[in-house]
């Protein structure tokens, strides 16, 4: 799968979806994405493999179990190998934010 094919299957959700940037006018749940670091592997001089990590934040106005469920489900139903990496506090914002990341190829 290709980043283009990810974007248009996490439109999908049942939260809004917003890349890269969240606008505070909206009401959490919501989920951002955006692309990671990109992970190669070279042989004979050739790049013969490449990941893109994909990062998903999860912004909730506190701790939200049941919304955490939700998405992951979907990472889970959708064949995405998520792991959830941090979640903390924003308090400049004063939203919960809990975050996953994986690769896609």
């Amino acid at each position: 799968m290709i980043y283009e094919d990810f974007i248009e299957k996490v439109k999908g959700l049942s939260f809004s979806t917003y890349e890269a940037d969240f606008p505070k006018s909206k009401n959490p749940p919501v989920v951002v994405y955006q692309k990671g670091v990109d992970k190669s592997a070279y042989a004979d001089g050739k790049n013969v493999f490449q990941q893109k990590e994909v990062v998903l934040h999860l912004i909730t106005e506190r701790k939200d179990i049941k919304s955490q469920a939700t998405l992951e489900k979907w990472l889970k139903d959708n064949n995405f190998s998520a792991k959830m990496s941090d979640r903390f506090w924003d308090p400049d914002n004063n939203f919960y934010i809990t975050e996953y990341r994986f690769y896609i190829l």
